[in-house]
């Protein structure tokens, strides 16, 4: 909010699916609910997750079983395709998606860029020498260099079947099954909250969209729900029907209704 204020043209070139909610449920006069945990738990996990891999895949075969059984685990939490209600494959090559694809490409990496400026360069430099240090081969230029050797080509091979076995499970655990159960609970949170006969207490931390605060209060349950600055409060004296909307990253519907309605 406050980057905003300082440079008020970000918001159009930055502007995002939570965003965009946020300021139509402000102009209808809705209640607007931080949901997700903050951005900084979500990289301490990150990095506690990629250290974890790491323990992980230098103690083999203990350590990889667990690695393996973790990522199989995670994939059903996550990505459970198929039946009544649920995104199938197909939904991420819905033609829409795929039209604004390379600008949500450029945008979110620069939106990460112009907050925390620091950590996204190392984090963007970094991605970038593994791309470069596991440049891809086609078939042609195998075939035609004949100073490649088998052993380089395994190297390569095993070299991608890692950093990918890697990435997936940074994936799948601390960005989409951990957060499914934060994003899952919150979204239930508004329910008990809509049904209850007691006020809700109005919690406005000094944050932003991607700030940190001194305490946790998602983990403290729906009577400190984290309202959104501007936003009105839940009144659940109001006996007239209420529906809570949620705002979801696709990757994380199909995993929060699994969370809603099977367990």
């Amino acid at each position: 909010a406050e980057l905003y204020a300082e440079r008020p043209f970000l918001k159009k070139i930055l502007n995002n699916e939570m965003r965009a909610a946020c300021d139509t449920a402000l102009a209808y006069d809705r209640p607007v609910v931080l949901g997700d945990q903050r951005i900084n738990v979500t990289v301490d996990a990150l990095q506690s997750s990629l250290k974890e891999t790491f323990q992980d895949l230098i103690n083999p075969p203990i350590g990889w079983k667990k690695f393996i059984s973790e990522v199989q685990t995670s994939w059903k939490e996550t990505v459970p395709f198929g039946g009544d209600g649920y995104l199938s494959a197909f939904a991420f090559f819905d033609p829409r998606l795929l039209l604004v694809l390379p600008v949500s490409l450029v945008k979110y990496p620069l939106s990460y860029l112009v907050r925390d400026p620091v950590p996204t360069s190392i984090g963007l430099t970094l991605l970038g020498a593994l791309s470069f240090l596991d440049d891809p081969m086609s078939l042609e230029t195998l075939m035609a260099d004949n100073s490649i050797s088998i052993t380089d080509c395994l190297l390569s091979i095993g070299f991608a079947v890692v950093e990918t076995a890697v990435f997936a499970r940074l994936l799948l655990k601390p960005l989409l099954a951990e957060r499914n159960e934060i994003l899952a609970k919150s979204i239930l949170d508004q329910c008990k909250i809509y049904s209850s006969k007691k006020e809700p207490t109005r919690s406005f931390p000094k944050l932003d969209w991607f700030g940190s605060s001194s305490r946790d209060p998602i983990a403290e349950g729906p009577a400190t729900t984290v309202y959104a600055p501007g936003s009105p409060i839940v009144r659940s004296a109001d006996k007239s029907e209420k529906v809570v909307v949620a705002v979801l990253g696709m990757a994380h519907c199909n995993g929060i209704k699994r969370l809603l309605t099977e367990s």
